[in-house]
């Protein structure tokens, strides 16, 4: 049974995880941080591990964030997940936040 979590954050592309490092993202889980060309997603990150990813759009005064979970994050993390987003919306002046769930 997962234990309910102390943090849930949205960090951006400046976060990684060394490669080599399954305790913070499992091996077959990189592909989906690790993109090609270096490219690296914005990751869910839940008390220490990458748990996810994310992305946002930001129009006309709405920002909508999509956060793709690799499992069910429950109901904890969503709502601390919910709140980073928030957060973000009010720093880049959003009036109005969707978050949708992959």
């Amino acid at each position: 049974m997962r234990r309910c979590s102390a943090a849930a954050r949205l960090r951006p592309y400046v976060v990684a995880a060394p490669r080599g490092e399954d305790a913070v993202l499992a091996r077959q889980l990189r592909a989906r941080v690790y993109r090609p060309q270096g490219w690296l997603s914005p990751v869910l990150l839940v008390d220490g591990r990458i748990e996810g990813v994310w992305s946002h759009e930001h129009k006309r005064g709405a920002l909508t964030v999509r956060i793709e979970p690799f499992s069910d994050p429950g109901a904890a993390v969503r709502a601390r997940a919910q709140a980073e987003a928030a957060r973000l919306a009010a720093y880049l002046g959003a009036g109005e936040l969707d978050v949708s769930w992959a």
